[in-house]
């Protein structure tokens, strides 16, 4: 999802483009694991336990 690049940088210069991404959309099979509050998480089994977990809507799949 795109954001509004001035929550950036309100005053750009002329030719500068401002990329304002929340999140990536980072495919699970290129990590190695992901790092949370409970340690470093395999990859493996990562979608159940995202989905276990309360998520913002925004990250949820669809």
């Amino acid at each position: 999802m795109q954001w509004p690049g001035a929550q950036v940088w309100d005053e750009a210069p002329p030719g500068v483009t401002i990329d304002n991404r929340y999140f990536d959309q980072t495919p699970l099979s290129t990590l190695s694991g992901i790092v949370t509050e409970l340690g470093i998480l395999p990859t493996v089994g990562i979608e159940a336990w995202l989905a276990a977990i309360r998520l913002h809507p925004a990250l949820r799949a669809t």
